[in-house]
């Protein structure tokens, strides 16, 4: 495993993300037990983390883009922006899978279309991912 593909999945409800009251509440994972063809599914924990999301929508200098608040979301199709992002914050992370399959390696986090962000702690297996 090249430590680029997910090893762990959720899902959820489309209706979750357009909430116009969203309440806190913590995930859980499910191994994918199809990659690298994991056999031992007790060797690797499902994760728990908790996720803010915003709506994102202009652009500044071509680069940047502007948080506003969700209305824009629930507006009709032809009075919303061009340009929209989902972004999603992830407070903290517990009991994350490693990033291989043999789990010797710490988990990460990737987040923004691919663009890899982490911070993680020189501690081993239990590591806990958490922004202060």
């Amino acid at each position: 495993m090249d430590g680029k593909t997910p090893i762990a999945f959720a899902k959820f409800v489309a209706t979750q993300f357009i909430d116009p009251s969203p309440k806190l509440f913590w995930t859980q994972f499910k191994v994918d037990k199809a990659i690298d063809a994991i056999s031992d599914s007790k060797a690797h924990k499902t994760g728990l983390f908790s996720l803010k999301m915003t709506i994102v929508e202009g652009m500044k200098n071509q680069k940047e883009f502007e948080v506003r608040d969700n209305a824009s979301w629930f507006k009709p199709l032809d009075k919303r922006p061009d340009i929209m992002q989902v972004r999603a914050f992830i407070f903290q992370c517990k009991d994350l899978p490693a990033a291989d399959s043999s789990g010797s390696s710490d988990p990460y986090i990737e987040m923004f279309d691919n663009i890899e962000m982490k911070d993680h702690k020189k501690e081993g297996k239990k590591t806990q991912w958490i922004e202060q």
